[in-house]
């Protein structure tokens, strides 16, 4: 199953997608008012495609969304994408942090630089109401 085809939708999440990650202008065309985030691969699967994180970082905050950034096959050891601009990286730690594959895991993690109060990402920084006090 694919996360953001497939698993994604079932709650109501859209996604759109770019042929090439670096192609600013195809990503800037998906851009809309409901866009929260632009989501990548820092080499992509299966094409090995790299990714250029300031221009794409850049793009996302002219807009007021996150960049978030898909980290595993490089690792941390390799590339820190928050140093290029990255809002959110993620890690499937199963992979190369772990580096025998026999244990299951994933890092979330954010760089406190995007502001999460700017209106667009309610569910994030809104308590829901039945938890107010």
């Amino acid at each position: 199953m694919d996360a953001l085809g497939d698993f994604l939708p079932q709650f109501g999440i859209h996604t759109d997608f770019v042929k090439h990650i670096n192609d600013l202008a195809e990503v800037e065309s998906k851009i809309g008012p409901d866009t929260r985030a632009i989501f990548a691969e820092t080499v992509a699967n299966p094409s090995t495609e790299i990714l250029d994180i300031e221009p794409l970082s850049q793009l996302a905050h002219e807009h007021g969304i996150a960049l978030i950034v898909d980290n595993t096959a490089p690792t941390p050891y390799l590339l820190r994408p928050i140093e290029f601009g990255a809002d959110i990286v993620v890690h499937s730690t199963t992979k190369g942090i772990t580096g025998h594959g026999n244990a299951i895991g994933g890092a979330v993690i954010d760089s406190g630089h995007l502001d999460w109060v700017n209106g667009r990402f309610p569910p994030i920084h809104h308590t829901a109401a039945g938890h107010q006090r």
